[in-house]
């Protein structure tokens, strides 16, 4: 303890090693908690809280042992500071409430030892009132004799306790403006960390409710086109030498679209999962649009093709903008990829590109089934997305998300129009590049 008081550290340490190997061969496991709650202390000082943790929980173990509640208060205080030091206020929190907690039963353990010296104190009082009224008439006479000069005594008493309880009361008054002015320094901090746990747990609740959201998500929507994948390819297996061409065809062309989803499924899943992780790094770069979308084009032109349905587009000008690459193939490719999904068959998309001030407007149109006014405003809400898949049984609707959340990245805002069973348009905007 000395030498932990001067800051000699290193003495500090081997001594208390010293202690430990003594009270591990005599077995004092008082000692041990002790030894290791100082040593636990001198580490939560230099600031090695790991450290300062292992130390901490060896010396609760000891405590346990020997039911110290005192020494086990201790420990949870030296935890409770650990946490406070490493911003760990939950943990702060709980550490306090279980010392608290200890300390209270401290509490009513002293009081039960307090009751039982009264019960002596009252048997010890009982046999001294006999000896009191033996010697009573004894005293009487003394206090006769003695009462003149008790009450000379006794004004000279009764001054100097006026004077003293004066200036106790005076002191007492000034300690209570400190004690409230420190009460109400605390009760401010108390009532911001109880906002900051507030604001925590409703963090906590938002990312349960999303992580629930994605695992439904990989629950259902993934589960059905790898049933399917599976389903068609058991019977391709046990039947292919009695189907016809054209049905091995058929099922070979569902396994692949079960195949595209998932995949597609997956990329979304993938690229959703690094946004929320703030995983996702934003590197900002000149982008030629027209080169961006014939790219796209080229991936989803079979898409395209298995439902007759032209992709094209107007390059009014060919806008460049400041964006990430990654994000804005991302953006396209899901846009254009839901209009080839909701699509009638033989029928087109168009995208076309128009410069406004400072950004450049991207539009894809398509002329599918559409969407209604109440459900627009469900796409880009990833909470909402349970209500629309059961409407529309479109699947979990990540890609749309992506695409807000990268548009905003980007700088841009996505926006839709769309009338029931004539089309929609996605639009959305991206900075222009200005060398």
């Amino acid at each position: 303890e000395v030498y932990f008081k001067q800051g000699l550290y290193s003495k500090a340490t081997e001594y208390y090693h010293l202690g430990i190997d003594l009270a591990l061969d005599t077995g004092n496991k008082s000692m041990l908690a002790m030894l290791n709650l100082n040593e636990a202390n001198l580490h939560l000082t230099q600031k090695d809280y790991q450290k300062a943790t292992n130390f901490a929980y060896e010396s609760l173990k000891y405590a346990l042992t020997t039911n110290d509640l005192k020494a086990q208060s201790e420990v949870y205080d030296v935890l409770a500071n650990i946490s406070l030091a490493k911003q760990d206020y939950k943990n702060a929190y709980d550490f306090q409430k279980t010392k608290n907690s200890l300390l209270d039963s401290l509490a009513n353990q002293d009081k039960y030892l307090k009751v039982k010296e009264l019960d002596v104190l009252f048997e010890s009082e009982e046999k001294s009132k006999e000896f009191q009224d033996l010697t009573k008439s004894h005293r009487e006479n003394e206090i006769k004799i003695s009462s003149q000069r008790l009450i000379i005594y006794g004004f000279i008493f009764l001054i100097v306790v006026t004077i003293m309880f004066s200036l106790i009361l005076l002191k007492q008054n000034r300690d209570k403006v400190k004690l409230n002015s420190l009460l109400t320094l605390n009760n401010l901090k108390i009532e911001e960390k109880n906002n900051e746990i507030v604001e925590q747990h409703k963090n906590l609740q938002a990312a349960n409710e999303t992580k629930d959201r994605f695992f439904s998500i990989i629950g259902h929507d993934l589960k059905n086109p790898l049933n399917s994948i599976m389903g068609f390819s058991e019977l391709l297996l046990q039947r292919i030498d009695k189907y016809e061409p054209e049905k091995i065809k058929k099922y070979l062309e569902i396994i692949r679209d079960s195949a595209q989803r998932s995949n597609e499924l997956l990329e979304n899943l993938l690229n959703w999962a690094l946004t929320q992780g703030k995983s996702v790094e934003f590197t900002p770069e000149r982008i030629s649009l027209k080169n961006k979308i014939e790219e796209v084009f080229g991936l989803l032109k079979v898409q395209a093709e298995r439902k007759n349905i032209k992709l094209q587009s107007n390059f009014g000008t060919n806008c460049e903008v400041l964006a990430d690459k990654n994000m804005v193939y991302t953006i396209l490719r899901n846009l254009i990829s839901n209009a080839i999904k909701f699509s009638n068959s033989n029928s087109e998309i168009n995208v076309l590109i128009n410069p406004k001030n400072d950004f450049c407007e991207i539009t894809v149109k398509d002329y599918g089934v559409g969407i209604s006014e109440k459900d627009i405003d469900l796409l880009f809400d990833f909470n909402s997305r349970g209500q629309l898949d059961k409407k529309k049984n479109s699947g979990s609707g990540l890609g749309l998300i992506l695409c807000k959340e990268f548009v905003e990245r980007c700088g841009g805002t996505i926006s839709v129009k769309s009338t029931l069973n004539e089309g929609s348009e996605f639009i959305f905007t991206l900075p222009t590049y200005k060398a």
